[in-house]
């Protein structure tokens, strides 16, 4: 058993061997990389900030909603419980239910708004990404480069790598702005 695998061993090392020395080098081809700061990117893209300030407009509009009607349901219950002394206790569960109803009405009311908030902004973020990757694919192919990789894995690389300026520059003039489409409350 252990001189068949010995003899597996080596001759998968002796046909690898074969294979590597039998490569041309002259048949393979070069490999131009280029680097692309995506993070960067999507901090200073136009459409990338369109994209969060609509986003923070809905939420400061959500916010004050819930905020309104926290107020209120706080006043309710306030009003139910002064009013517990002077109800039956069938009256008081009856009220104390319908208030717990509109409290959950209301989590359920900002659980959703959450919701249209993150897949809205995931959806903007989506097309800037889609608009992005394919300056990357113009500047790749006018440059002849074969192989763009994120800044954020490279450890080591020249500035002369760097695709961002242009690829910025391409997009803000592509897509200056992205409108988010929210749902209708």
């Amino acid at each position: 058993m252990i001189s068949l695998l010995i003899r597996t061993v080596i001759s998968i090392g002796i046909i690898s061997c074969f294979m590597f020395s039998t490569l041309n080098k002259s048949d393979a081809k070069e490999t131009t990389i280029g680097v692309v700061e995506v993070q960067l990117i999507m901090q200073q893209a136009l459409a990338a900030q369109s994209i969060q300030t609509q986003v923070e407009e809905k939420r400061d509009l959500y916010e004050s909603i819930v905020i309104k009607e926290e107020n209120r349901l706080r006043e309710l219950e306030k009003e139910i419980l002064r009013q517990k002394s002077l109800l039956t206790p069938d009256s008081f569960a009856k009220k104390k239910q319908e208030f717990d109803s509109q409290v959950t009405a209301h989590k359920r009311y900002v659980r959703e708004r959450r919701r249209i908030l993150d897949q809205t902004y995931a959806d903007g973020v989506r097309q800037v990404q889609k608009e992005l990757a394919s300056i990357i694919a113009i500047i790749a192919q006018e440059r002849g480069i074969s192989l763009v990789i994120p800044a954020s894995q490279v450890l080591y690389g020249e500035v002369t790598l760097l695709l961002t300026k242009e690829a910025l520059t391409m997009l803000n003039d592509k897509l200056p702005r992205v409108e988010l489409d929210f749902p209708e409350d």
